[in-house]
């Protein structure tokens, strides 16, 4: 079943840092089980990737509007679109989930996050009759926030229509308008207008630019009901943008990706000034496509092999229409080069070893291998990433679990070729086995203080008469329970018994000792389970 959003904790974090989610937690009871979760993902995987092959394809600017057709895959059924070129299209088919406080009533609302696209906007009522879709989140409503302001396309300067068409302004009554589609069929239009996100940690509220979405009627399908919008994590551009690292003058954006199948959070940072500790890989600025995360890619190995392909893989070629690794969050599995995945792939394979190849399960995967019959595990290379230089400090290392994709009993390689001279990192391979301790101070966690319940441990004494008296006295640890506080069964032991065994409260029935402790607990009693999340992050320097 789906997780209750309302149940879903947005964990202390510090400001400009907002909780996401895989969309995974909000769609599994769509799904009969978890194989037809993972397939319909690896079909959206490739509308994404159609999306973006017809960017790199387009002689024009992505921030004019492209030519897009796109084709769903096995599961989905096949839609072509050709989207006009008189307004900017985009794929909203983002794999992760923001959470975020809006307006100075800091509604809470869900909203799917895209690094490729720059508008951030989400549903805002009050809404005509038919024009809003119904949203399982409170729907924002413009007039009970306080801080809440229309754009003045007139007498300001920020109605970016000059630069896309996906914006209007409107000389009558000033709004600068929006009118943004998607090729899967949906469409919002609005007008552009000011309110505050509030960060959960210190409080502090931001005034961002967003759409104030007004109808959400007039495409072809609808939004799912789940988000109120999308965020759009597009890189920072001085003009000419609404992306959030542009609003917030972030020239880094760390994230780290929960794994699908997780029904916890993590966590999506803005930062100006580098991360210590952590996976780095340089920004590159491709001027054909600026809104894109290309990064330094330098050199990759199976194991300990290396791959023998030339560095110009990896590099811009004509003005940064040819070649160059960008990294996107909508895509699931890594893409490279037709000819160079051909490499790669014969080298994978010859690290395996006699496990026999077989057809996978999913069009998508050329090389996938069948669980042992006995059940014993399979090996799998690692694989390393090197950004910029041969060094650990800038070294991904990539296990079987973001190497290998596990469902309907095979094990399938989670790279892919296709038809274009450029490279797209997935978020498969941007997935860790991290907690956020291991990310931020590069070790595990000690667990030595850990103790299991039903042990011996010593409660301090209070209030202390002198300091000859005792500083404590024996028990047993019982985790968190609701004490009966009229029955003490200890007020017979010995204070003197320091005995290392496990110290059993004094009864003779066993039962009554057991009726001690309530199975009720309380909200307020019960433990917080501490934020250990499966992550992965690649922070831009």
């Amino acid at each position: 079943m789906s997780l209750d959003p309302s149940t879903l904790q947005d964990p202390p974090m510090s400001s400009f840092t907002f909780s996401i989610y895989h969309r995974g937690v909000f769609e599994k009871s769509k799904f009969k089980d978890y194989d037809s979760l993972l397939i319909n993902m690896l079909d959206r995987s490739e509308v994404r990737a159609s999306y973006l092959a017809s960017i790199f394809d387009d002689d024009r600017d992505v921030k004019k509007g492209a030519d897009t057709t796109l084709m769903w895959g096995q599961g989905v059924g096949k839609v072509s679109e050709k989207a006009p070129r008189t307004t900017s299209t985009y794929c909203d088919h983002g794999e992760y989930v923001a959470s975020f406080l809006l307006g100075s009533n800091q509604v809470r609302n869900f909203m799917q996050i895209d690094t490729g696209s720059d508008l951030l906007w989400w549903q805002c009522g009050p809404c005509e009759a038919n024009k809003c879709y119904k949203q399982v989140n409170p729907l924002y409503d413009s007039t009970k926030s306080k801080t809440f302001q229309k754009m003045d396309c007139i007498y300001g300067s920020r109605c970016y229509d000059s630069f896309d068409t996906t914006y209007t302004c409107n000389i009558y009554d000033h709004e600068c308008k929006y009118n943004i589609g998607f090729a899967s069929g949906e469409r919002s239009k609005g007008f552009m207008a000011d309110d505050v996100i509030t960060f959960v940690l210190d409080h502090q509220s931001v005034l961002v630019t967003f759409g104030c979405g007004k109808d959400q009627s007039s495409g072809r399908s609808s939004f799912s009901n789940r988000y109120s919008g999308l965020v759009g994590l597009g890189r920072r551009l001085k003009v000419g943008s609404y992306s959030l690292p542009s609003q917030f003058g972030a020239d880094l954006m760390s994230i780290c990706l929960p794994w699908f199948y997780s029904g916890k959070g993590s966590s999506l940072s803005f930062h100006i000034t580098p991360w210590r500790r952590t996976t780095s890989a340089k920004l590159l600025i491709n001027q054909k496509f600026p809104l894109f995360y290309f990064v330094n890619l330098y050199k990759i190995f199976i194991g300990d092999k290396l791959l023998p392909v030339h560095p110009s893989w990896w590099k811009f070629t004509k003005g940064g229409r040819k070649s160059g690794v960008t990294v996107d969050t909508g895509t699931t599995i890594t893409n490279f080069p037709l000819d160079l995945y051909i490499v790669f792939r014969y080298l994978f394979r010859r690290e395996v070893g006699d496990i026999p190849v077989v057809k996978g399960p999913h069009k998508s995967l050329d090389t996938c291998y069948k669980d042992d019959p006995k059940g014993r595990p399979l090996y799998f290379p690692d694989v390393k990433l090197y950004f910029g230089e041969v060094n650990q400090k800038n070294m991904l290392l990539l296990s079987k679990e973001r190497v290998m994709i596990h469902f309907t009993g095979y094990y399938c390689l989670a790279f892919k070729g296709w038809n274009r001279s450029h490279s797209v990192l997935g978020s498969t391979q941007l997935q860790d086995g991290k907690s956020p301790y291991e990310v931020l101070f590069s070790k595990a966690p000690s667990l030595a203080h850990l103790r299991v319940l039903g042990c011996s441990c010593y409660a301090s004494t209070l209030p202390k008469a002198d300091k000859f008296s005792e500083r404590s006295r024996p028990a047993v640890l019982m985790g968190d329970v609701t004490f009966q506080e009229n029955v003490l069964p200890f007020a017979k032991m010995s204070s003197l018994n320091h005995s290392n065994e496990l110290i059993q409260p004094y009864t003779d029935n066993w039962d009554d000792a057991n009726s001690l402790v309530s199975a009720d607990h309380d909200d307020d009693n019960t433990m917080s389970e501490e934020s250990s999340q499966d992550v992965s992050e690649l922070v831009p320097r």
